[in-house]
């Protein structure tokens, strides 16, 4: 993206004392922002660290753009950092791009707790001043960590659109017999895993073009999507599937992680099909076990939202739920958007957030 005018700097530091200024961030700042966030996030020596590559690949190679601010002090140490990843959404048959927040982080010097707007809130107003406008994004949302939660619903309107996400799962020490999943019946579909999605992509734009109708709130799950998502990720490693009836036909797709969470578990983190064709996620929730019986794994999980038929299919399949550990916020930017009527109809997966 282009640099900011020297007008737009001088605007940016009002936003923040003279010895800091909050400004876009610029392609050259991904060393400090990985700096910064390998500070915040990686502290434990066992932790994953993020890389060049991992910044480029979010903020440089998005297809949709970037949505990033920084807070910098005059030395050039990034301290707060706040930004979206603009995404294609179809809403209600209308095409809009709607903005996944992530990496909001601030050094521990530069936090201010719940009482005053410090770095990272100030960060945060600057986005959000400059991207909440609807014609930039009809809404944005996130999967803040607790203290990010209670900072962004006291400064930002940050609101729970579940305050708990349900997680589907299946237990390899309380599930022994793989056999159960849907009673046992065989099935006439079968999973078929592929390298890449890439070369796939005339087909899974012709499934995607066939089901769109059939999700009234989702993003985009289009093969320009798919290709950015999985196959061209630095981080983790995802295996890809298409799932295929007997005369070729393709029904659906899905994709999976090793050890999510850093835990011995498989984690399906997107899938496509037919809402109401319970043999398909049938089909994928058994290609998942089977993968994740490859590896050290005890346990498969997914989500999917409770009201959305896949859900129910997925517990009538075997799967159980409980319910995890993440908030889902959700800021609508556009009234016809409201918090109720997405709640009733939106879908999403784990590819639908930051937690990779």
């Amino acid at each position: 993206m282009d640099r900011p005018s020297a007008a737009s700097d001088r605007a940016e530091q009002s936003f923040a004392p003279r010895s800091q200024r909050v400004r876009q961030v610029h392609d050259g700042d991904g060393e400090a922002v990985t700096t910064l966030w390998n500070r915040v996030f990686a502290r434990d020596d066992c932790a994953r660290r993020r890389t060049a590559a991992d910044w480029e690949w979010l903020y440089a190679r998005n297809p949709w753009g970037r949505q990033a601010y920084l807070c910098e002090q005059d030395d050039g140490r990034v301290v707060a950092h706040y930004a979206g990843l603009p995404m294609r959404f179809q809403c209600f048959g209308k095409r809009s791009i709607a903005a996944l927040v992530l990496d909001s982080m601030a050094d521990a010097d530069g936090r201010a707790g719940l009482a005053v707007a410090g770095p990272f809130v100030r960060t945060a107003r600057a986005w959000v001043e400059h991207y909440s406008p609807p014609q930039v994004n009809t809404f944005h949302y996130g999967f803040p960590n607790t203290r990010a939660f209670a900072v962004g619903r006291r400064f930002l309107a940050y609101a729970a659109m579940f305050e708990r996400v349900p997680t589907l799962f299946r237990s390899f020490y309380e599930e022994q017999d793989d056999g159960t999943l849907g009673g046992g019946k065989p099935g006439s579909l079968v999973v078929e895993e592929v390298d890449r999605f890439g070369p796939w992509s005339s087909g899974l734009n012709a499934l995607w073009q066939r089901l769109a109708p059939l999700y009234p709130v989702a993003m985009v799950r289009d093969a320009a999507w798919l290709v950015w998502r999985f196959d061209e990720c630095p981080w983790p490693a995802y295996r890809r599937f298409l799932v295929r009836a007997e005369n070729g036909e393709l029904r659906g797709w899905f994709a999976t992680r090793n050890e999510w969470q850093g835990q011995p578990i498989l984690a399906v983190a997107d899938l496509l099909v037919a809402p109401d064709d319970a043999e398909a996620v049938l089909t994928v929730l058994r290609g998942a076990v089977q993968a994740a019986r490859e590896g050290p794994h005890v346990r498969v999980e997914l989500w999917l939202p409770e009201r959305h038929p896949t859900f129910r299919h997925a517990l009538a399949a075997g799967f159980r739920t409980e319910l995890s550990l993440s908030t889902m916020v959700y800021v609508p930017r556009v009234a016809e958007l409201a918090m109720a009527r997405m709640r009733e109809h939106a879908y999403y997966t784990i590819a639908d957030s930051d937690h990779w």
